[in-house]
């Protein structure tokens, strides 16, 4: 009978523990670590500006529409070294100074309305300081005092008649246009005056290379130029930097229900 009546209390402490057990799932537990936001910031991107850009020998670039950049001094010509002729102005391209330097100043093309005859620096005593080289009149000058001379020598490769003794050389003159048409072996006209004489003005040979004051009553070819690039320069646009939304800060987990 003792046995009976440990059994059966046994089985009730039983029963009302099992009674006692929470079987309801816990709630998440949130993490003790979060990951530290980073902000990001994209790379730059660099636009080519708004025409084409295509290398045609030395520091030239065809930028399209017939026009040609000059890196170097930064100027664009045109192409078309004889286009008042070509555009009917003149029926065969050639004008005295002052005809030609009103059609430069007239002229609108590729929507720009600032061209102008190409420069001559007028370096050491006013005028010719006549040489066969190395000085802004004569053959072989320095090419720092003509946008022509820059062209014909520099980026156009072209060589003088003659050397700096006066020796004719082989393949001296006109050898090589590059990429324009139309360019005339003979003279064409600059926009600068001679420094004393009004009625003289500076011009430069493509035929030989030479360069010097001539009367401007003469009627020689005109190729225009103006300053600075056609295109839009170029530009960098940097993304705005951005930053990752954070996570809340950690909290502490609820207590577990004890068995």
């Amino acid at each position: 009978m003792k046995r009976t009546w440990l059994l059966f209390a046994l089985f009730v402490l039983l029963a009302l523990s099992i009674g006692c057990v929470d079987t309801t799932t816990p709630p998440p537990m949130t993490p003790l670590l979060t990951k530290i936001p980073v902000a990001t910031t994209p790379s730059p991107t660099l636009s080519t500006g708004n025409c084409t850009n295509i290398s045609v020998g030395g520091n030239l670039y065809d930028r399209g529409g017939g026009m040609i950049y000059d890196a170097d001094r930064d100027i664009t010509w045109l192409q078309d070294a004889d286009y008042a002729q070509t555009s009917g102005y003149d029926t065969d391209g050639k004008m005295n100074w002052d005809d030609a330097m009103a059609w430069a100043d007239s002229l609108d093309y590729g929507g720009f309305d600032d061209w102008r005859l190409p420069a001559v620096v007028d370096t050491g005593s006013p005028g010719c300081d006549s040489a066969l080289s190395g000085t802004d009149c004569g053959l072989n000058v320095d090419t720092s005092t003509g946008e022509m001379a820059h062209l014909w020598y520099d980026e156009l490769g072209n060589l003088a008649f003659a050397d700096a003794s006066g020796q004719s050389q082989t393949g001296g003159g006109l050898s090589n246009t590059g990429p324009f048409t139309n360019i005339q072996s003979w003279t064409y006209w600059s926009g600068t005056e001679h420094a004393l004489y009004p009625n003289i003005a500076w011009a430069f040979r493509f035929d030989n290379g030479y360069q010097g004051p001539v009367t401007n009553n003469i009627n020689f070819y005109a190729c225009p130029v103006r300053d600075c690039d056609v295109c839009a320069p170029p530009t960098t646009t940097t993304p705005t930097t951005t930053t990752p939304p954070t996570t809340a800060p950690p909290t502490t987990p609820p207590p577990l229900t004890p068995l």
